[in-house]
C-alpha cells in the first residue's frame, strides 16, 4: 500500500493535466474554426481578417480602424454572433462609422448599417432572434441629421423594423430654426424602451422624442430682425417639449396604440 498511494498521487497529476491539455487544444481547434469565440476575443485584426471589403456605401477599400463598441446578438435561435461599430477612414481627412455584423461561424463579417452607436438587444417577439436598436447620424457645422432605428437582426440581412428620423441645428445658431432650414418640431432626440404594452407577452416599443418648439420669449420675426442689425450679439434660447408614443407589435411592425 505505501507504493500504491504515491503512484495514485502521481497518476491523478498527470490525468488532471492530460484533461486540462485536452481542453485547451480543443479550444484553440474551436477558436480558429471561428466557434467559441468571445466578445472579448473580437479584435480590429479578427474583424478586418474576416471582412470582406470595400464597403456597401464606399467603393474604396477600408478597415476597421477603432473598434468602438461590440454586443452580443442571435441571428438565428442556435447562433451567437456579434454587432460591432467601427470607425474607419478612407483618407487622413474623411471618416465614417458604420456597423458589422460578425459571425464566428462562418469566420466571416459584414457591413450591416451605417450606424455610430448601439442601444438595446432585445427579442421582441421571443423567436430567438435579436432586435437591435441603432443611432446614425452627421454633424456639419453644427448641423446634425440622423435617426433612431429598431433592426431584427436575421442572418445576414439587416430589417429596419421602425425608424424616427432626427435633425438638430442648434449646435450652429438659433438663427436656422427662426429662419430655416431647421423646423421647429422636428425631433432633436429620441429614446426607445421595450414593454409589453397589451399583455400578449411581445414587447412593445415606447418612444420618447423631444424637440425644440419655439424660441424663448420673443417672435421669430423680431429675433431674426434683430440678429440681422446685430447678429454678433445676440444670444437667445431654445424651448423644447417632450412626447412620448406608444407602438404595438403585430406583424412584424411596430404600429401606433393609444390605451385610452
Amino acid at each position: 500500500m505505501k507504493y500504491l498511494k504515491p503512484f495514485l498521487v502521481s497518476f491523478s497529476f498527470f490525468l488532471a493535466a492530460y484533461l486540462i491539455g485536452a481542453f485547451t487544444i480543443e479550444a484553440l481547434v474551436s477558436a480558429e474554426k471561428g466557434q467559441n469565440i468571445t466578445k472579448s476575443q473580437i479584435t480590429n485584426n479578427l474583424i478586418n481578417s474576416w471582412w470582406d471589403s470595400p464597403t456597401k456605401y464606399n467603393s474604396t477599400k477600408v478597415l476597421c480602424e477603432n473598434l468602438e463598441q461590440i454586443v452580443d446578438v442571435r441571428p438565428s435561435p442556435e447562433e451567437i454572433a456579434f454587432i460591432a461599430v467601427c470607425g474607419v477612414n478612407r483618407s487622413h481627412a474623411e471618416g465614417f462609422f458604420t456597423s458589422l455584423i460578425i459571425r464566428p461561424k462562418y469566420k466571416e463579417a459584414r457591413e450591416f448599417l451605417l450606424a455610430n452607436y448601439i442601444g438595446k438587444v432585445v427579442d421582441i417577439d421571443n423567436d430567438g432572434i435579436s432586435e437591435v436598436v441603432l443611432t446614425s447620424g452627421t454633424s456639419h457645422q453644427g448641423f446634425y441629421n440622423g435617426s433612431v432605428q429598431v433592426v431584427s437582426v436575421n442572418g445576414w440581412d439587416p430589417t429596419i423594423i421602425f425608424e424616427r428620423g432626427l435633425e438638430d441645428c442648434s449646435g450652429s445658431s438659433w438663427y436656422r430654426y427662426a429662419n430655416g432650414p431647421c423646423q421647429f418640431g422636428k425631433p432633436t432626440t429620441a429614446s426607445f424602451d421595450f414593454k409589453d404594452l397589451d399583455g400578449d407577452n411581445i414587447l412593445d416599443l415606447v418612444e420618447t422624442v423631444e424637440h425644440y418648439v419655439r424660441l424663448k420669449g420673443i417672435s421669430n420675426e423680431d429675433a431674426v430682425r434683430l440678429y440681422e442689425k446685430n447678429w454678433w450679439d445676440i444670444n437667445l434660447d431654445l424651448e423644447s417639449d417632450t412626447y412620448i408614443n406608444n407602438y404595438l407589435f403585430k406583424n412584424g411592425r411596430f404600429t401606433p396604440y393609444s390605451s385610452n
